[in-house]
């Protein structure tokens, strides 16, 4: 029956897909191992539509990202440091909406998750120059030191 809704054709389309892909996949992979040459003309096929197809991806790819932008910063954030939007904006909220470091708003750019690389702790959210510059002096305190005595040289 058609859909009067095209949301509800996708809605239910993606629950059909989320539905069945175990089994799908299930499926291919077992009519793969009886045919390993399946698999590689399979492959070969995708390798040479994607060759003829390259600016398309390109351009289809830039649409969902400029589209998306939010939900894919999001998904990243979350995916990286494990800090989910609500924990985001309840960090930005605890900060003043400022850059933990300088105090100054963000600028044209989100603000960056800082966190320490050895043990992946979030330590609070950075505008991209302190981001930078705690990255220029690799997290490191007495490098961090030495460039603050040096600067109080002059």
């Amino acid at each position: 029956m058609p859909y009067k809704n095209p949301d509800d054709q996708r809605r239910s389309s993606r629950e059909s897909y989320h539905r069945h892909k175990e089994r799908r996949r299930a499926e291919m992979n077992a009519a793969y191992d009886a045919n390993p040459l399946a698999r590689e003309a399979s492959r070969r096929r995708s390798r040479e539509w994607y060759a003829k197809n390259t600016e398309r991806v390109r351009i289809t790819g830039r649409a969902y990202r400029q589209k998306h932008k939010q939900k894919l910063q999001s998904f990243d954030r979350k995916r990286k440091y494990g800090v989910s939007d609500a924990e985001f904006k309840a960090l930005l909220e605890s900060q003043g909406g400022l850059c933990a470091i300088c105090r100054r708003g963000r600028g044209t750019r989100e603000f960056s998750v800082d966190h320490d690389h050895s043990t992946g702790l979030v330590r609070g959210l950075l505008c991209d120059p302190c981001n930078h510059g705690l990255g220029s002096f690799r997290d490191d305190p007495a490098i961090l030191a030495s460039a603050i005595s040096y600067l109080g040289r002059s």
